[in-house]
């Protein structure tokens, strides 16, 4: 089984039916699992489309927005076993993208790219605001994205309000973006986050008064999981560590359950895992989940408003793993039985560059230190013999040669 690369929105509502939205070769498909009579339905909603994007409001109006190729922006209310839908807009500019939804069906809110007119490198970010039957449309920043993959933007609902996260590539460098909105207008940058490399998949989220990103760094054609935590009001990295090996580790995501702190990403399909610790520094093991290579299993947009999950399960989380056509959700949680741990062979370093390594690492270090110097010392030792060697070779020749000297010329000296 494998992971399924595919634009994907998993739904919990209030009575715990399930609902996913995918997208299979342009064909928006919708299923619904129903929690009381376990009845599983399966329905096309359009054809041809580019993107969407979902969430659920709290009072279970399932709103879902798509683009489709014929340049029409068509919005979706499903409720009640219900779906109706509006067309928004049936001559949308052919290069919008990046569409990602929020808030309620009283006040909607459409976020979306659109590449500048005079370069296509320069992107604008828009915001569309849906507000007592008006569309208000307003920009809301801008980047650049040079020589690689345009980085998807990211939005965090958060008690204080609604964080955007953006990347910009310029000259083989990143810099991460985080701006705030209130409801009304998007702040500037409250921390940028710049790299020396190419931020590949990402994630962040809001902790307190500190941003903390996961994202896959590309090393020789590989990727290693990097987690850094930022101080916003110093806008200085605080932590930072290694997460993974070198490998093909991809599309790193933040999960909060039941007061545990999980990394998850994709390494050779498979899902990854890590807890960030609350009691110490570091990460608390590396595990690799078997279920992950039982089932085929998709990344997915998490939105709910399920009081099971909000409060018994203390998940917060919009993003992700869940297996394929079951459902069930990945990677994080009750470890016996279902997931093994990993060697990590670089554990992890922090700003101050020291590394913190694992018992078993540790010997392995102390173990090539001792051969190293027994290596050495044989170098060395050889080394002086050789060297003992040609000194004795240099006293027989100049031996040799005083001889020599005495019976030719010595007589004549005299």
């Amino acid at each position: 089984m494998s992971f399924i690369n595919v634009q994907s929105v998993l739904i919990y509502d209030s009575a715990e039916n399930v609902h996913n939205f995918y997208l299979d070769d342009s064909h928006l498909s919708y299923v619904k699992a129903d929690a009381l009579t376990k009845k599983v339905e399966s329905k096309m909603i359009e054809r041809n489309i580019k993107e969407f994007d979902a969430f659920i409001d709290d009072k279970d109006m399932i709103l879902l927005m798509c683009i489709t190729f014929e340049q029409k922006l068509i919005l979706y209310e499903i409720a009640q076993n219900q779906i109706n839908s509006t067309i928004i807009s049936d001559q949308l500019n052919p290069y919008l993208s990046d569409i990602h939804i929020f808030g309620s069906k009283d006040d909607l809110n459409v976020l979306y790219t659109l590449p500048d007119h005079n370069n296509d490198q320069n992107y604008r970010i828009l915001q569309s605001r849906y507000n007592e039957g008006n569309w208000e449309n307003k920009k809301v920043g801008q980047f650049i994205s040079q020589n690689i993959m345009k980085n998807e933007i990211k939005v965090l609902m958060e008690q204080d309000g609604e964080y955007l996260g953006f990347v910009e590539y310029e000259n083989n460098k990143s810099t991460l973006r985080v701006r705030k909105y209130d409801g009304i207008s998007w702040s500037n940058d409250i921390i940028q986050i710049k790299k020396d490399e190419e931020i590949y998949w990402y994630d962040f989220q809001k902790n307190k008064e500190f941003i903390e990103i996961v994202y896959a760094n590309r090393v020789e054609d590989q990727f290693v999981i990097c987690y850094e935590s930022y101080d916003i009001n110093l806008g200085k990295c605080i932590k930072r560590y290694n997460l993974s090996n070198l490998s093909n580790c991809m599309h790193p995501i933040f999960i909060s359950y039941q007061g545990d702190k999980w990394v998850l990403w994709v390494e050779m399909d498979w899902i990854y895992s890590c807890r960030l610790s609350n009691e110490k520094e570091g990460i608390e093991g590396v595990y690799r989940w078997k279920e992950s290579k039982k089932t085929d299993f998709m990344k997915c947009r998490f939105s709910y408003n399920n009081e099971t999950i909000k409060k018994k399960l203390a998940l917060e989380c919009d993003t992700v793993f869940a297996s394929f056509p079951e459902y069930s959700l990945l990677g994080f949680g009750n470890l016996k039985g279902k997931a093994e741990a990993v060697t990590i062979l670089k554990k992890k370093e922090d700003e101050g560059g020291k590394k913190m390594e694992s018992v078993e690492d540790k010997k392995t270090v102390e173990k090539v230190k001792e051969e190293k110097v027994v290596k050495e010392e044989k170098k060395a030792k050889g080394l002086q013999e050789k060297l003992d060697e040609l000194e004795a070779r240099v006293d027989n020749i100049e031996n040799y040669l005083r001889r020599r000297n005495r019976s030719i010329f010595g007589t004549k000296g005299k």
